[in-house]
């Protein structure tokens, strides 16, 4: 069976999200993601992104965000992963949000977490959360509310943190987010995908 994976890198366009150190949320969370979507189709998954560059179709939140939830759906996904940096003085590490409804949503998030904490030394693990809207009953950020597959957001460390920054790797948080899908669908990690396991058990 091939996956079908929804990565949504954050922002993008006329959102830069964070910035800190030097460097803004969009441009970071589009690298992890680019690098994400071409170790998951190495492994035979099929993979649709939100946004392959910083342009995007829609000039505002109240349309875009809707717009990345709806493409997922219609596409059929499986899972909706979205790649985001955190942003508050003092913050440090990594978490990850899922649906208030919980369910599947809830191990897709833990699978990421504990993947890109291994693959991630040096970080903080801040858990898993979730948001909800003011009506204490539904989930705030759109894109987790709107999406009708298990869904998750990561926080890929503190962008306003020297200290997180300074050891900061698209390369492994973008090998953690892959291990973490992986193990979720219960297929090899990306370590030891077919073909790596194949050369061993030929070695």
């Amino acid at each position: 069976m091939s996956y079908k994976v929804y990565l949504d890198p954050g922002h993008g366009g006329y959102d830069s999200g964070a910035c800190g150190c030097g460097k803004r949320e969009c441009d970071l969370a589009l690298q992890i993601a680019l690098k994400v979507r071409d170790k998951l189709t190495a492994a035979g998954m099929q993979v649709r992104m939100s946004r392959t560059s910083n342009n995007v179709p829609c000039n505002c939140d109240h349309d875009e965000l809707p717009r990345r939830a709806r493409d997922a759906n219609n596409w059929g996904a499986d899972i909706y992963v979205s790649i985001h940096l955190n942003a508050c003085p003092g913050g440090h590490g990594i978490e990850t949000l899922h649906s208030v409804v919980g369910g599947k949503s809830t191990v897709l998030a833990q699978d990421i977490q504990t993947a890109v904490l291994a693959a991630c030394p040096g970080y903080t693990d801040r858990g898993l959360k979730t948001q909800l809207s003011s009506d204490g009953i539904h989930d705030r950020v759109c894109v987790i509310r709107e999406s009708a597959m298990p869904s998750a957001l990561v926080e890929c460390g503190f962008i306003d943190s020297a200290d997180d920054m300074s050891h900061w790797n698209a390369d492994k948080f973008a090998s953690g987010i892959c291990n973490g899908i992986c193990k979720y669908f219960g297929v090899p990690t990306m370590s030891m995908a077919p073909q790596a396991q194949a050369a061993a058990s030929s070695g």
